[in-house]
């Protein structure tokens, strides 16, 4: 979102109201966070370290998956939002990470007591420096939030060209998803950790795979091979060899008669996101959930110093999922605030001003939408 952009000017001498980031993220991340730092302003303090963390994921109960996770959007979309560099501001040094180191590069988020999670860096986190006024904060980052996991796997899916945006080799009209897998597993591989089909024996017998044990190995040579994992100790390297094999089970990576996916002269990223479309789908009455949380640090100038955090835990019920409810009330509350008079900014605009965060907040509120707010 840019401010300044073209039109603004003639949106304004039209008198009308063109209201951007008005969903969930971005959205209800902007009321709370703009309401935080407004009140804390108000007592005389400064943001010194701000957090954003948010995530739509499947509601515990319905999350049956090994990667925790199922499609709300288009598959493609949400793969292809890994592919991203991000950039963030820690204890007032900018940590810049390539994206395809983002997905090592992860956080351990615990949004409540019963609920510890893990996050990555979502692009670029230091544009809301400027956005939000916080000038004075060293830390400010932005992420992304999965079940624990998640990234784990979806490295594995990385390193096996599975995100690729070339065309497969196969000239087959249609292929299993196995076949496809064969195509990305050349022989004469690394093998840094010494991977054979004796270390991974306990995990084959456990997962019904001991006659595909040299695909197998294949896989994990190939995961592994990434410096990233260079210091992999043996214990950690098996646990998530059976994570990752489990995973390539549940998704019919060994299973040649599986389902046949069209090919057609598509990229291997296209077959794969056709695939996961049919695997991690939300099946009828399953229920979502969305975990957001904003973390700050507040100085004041008699030197105290206060956390506050501000949370948002929904869960979708049989007929509306969270994120459906998330990002349209709000959108619908300030559409109905627009006609009522009461948000009258004209121009291209977002939420960031007590006029629109306000009584947008409190129309959620009446509807049972609230940011839980904690100071420690």
């Amino acid at each position: 979102y840019q401010r300044r952009v073209h039109g603004d000017d003639e949106v304004k001498g039209n008198g009308l109201i063109f209201l951007n980031e008005i969903g969930l993220d971005p959205g209800i991340d902007h009321l709370a966070t703009i309401k935080v730092i407004d009140d804390a302003k108000k007592e005389g303090g400064k943001v010194v370290h701000y957090e954003s963390w948010c995530g739509g994921l499947p509601s515990p109960d319905c999350c049956d998956n090994p990667l925790g996770y199922k499609f709300s959007w288009s598959p493609i979309g949400a793969l292809r939002a890994l592919l991203n560099n991000a950039v963030y501001l820690e204890n007032g040094e900018q940590v810049k990470v390539p994206k395809e180191r983002v997905l090592y590069h992860t956080f351990e988020r615990e949004v409540n007591m019963s609920l510890n999670l893990e996050g990555y860096a979502n692009r670029d986190s230091l544009k809301y420096i400027k956005t939000y006024n916080l000038q004075d904060a060293a830390t400010v980052i932005r992420g992304t939030l999965r079940y624990k996991g998640f990234c784990e796997i979806v490295r594995a899916f990385i390193e096996l060209g599975l995100l690729e945006s070339q065309k497969v080799s196969l000239e087959a009209a249609e292929i299993s998803f196995a076949e496809l897998i064969d195509t990305l597993l050349q022989e004469g591989l690394p093998n840094p950790h010494n991977i054979s089909v004796e270390l991974i024996t306990p995990i084959l017998d456990d997962q019904g795979l001991v006659s595909y044990g040299e695909k197998a190995v294949k896989i994990l040579k190939k995961v592994f091979g990434n410096a990233e994992y260079a210091n992999l100790e043996q214990t950690q390297l098996l646990k998530i060899s059976k994570r990752i094999l489990k995973t390539m089970k549940f998704i019919d990576a060994f299973d040649t008669s599986a389902q046949k996916l069209k090919n057609g002269g598509r990229t291997i990223l296209e077959i794969f996101c056709d695939h996961l479309q049919k695997k991690l789908v939300y099946k009828p009455g399953e229920k979502d959930a969305v975990y957001m949380q904003h973390i700050f640090k507040v100085l004041y100038p008699n030197g105290k110093k206060k956390t506050i955090t501000s949370t948002l835990i929904r869960f979708g019920t049989e007929k509306r999922s969270a994120m459906a409810t998330l990002v349209g009330t709000p959108t619908a509350i300030a559409t109905q605030l627009v006609l009522d008079g009461v948000i009258t900014k004209t121009g291209v605009i977002m939420p960031d001003s007590r006029e629109i965060y306000e009584p947008v907040l409190q129309k959620l509120a009446e509807v049972g939408i609230v940011l839980q707010e904690e100071t420690d």
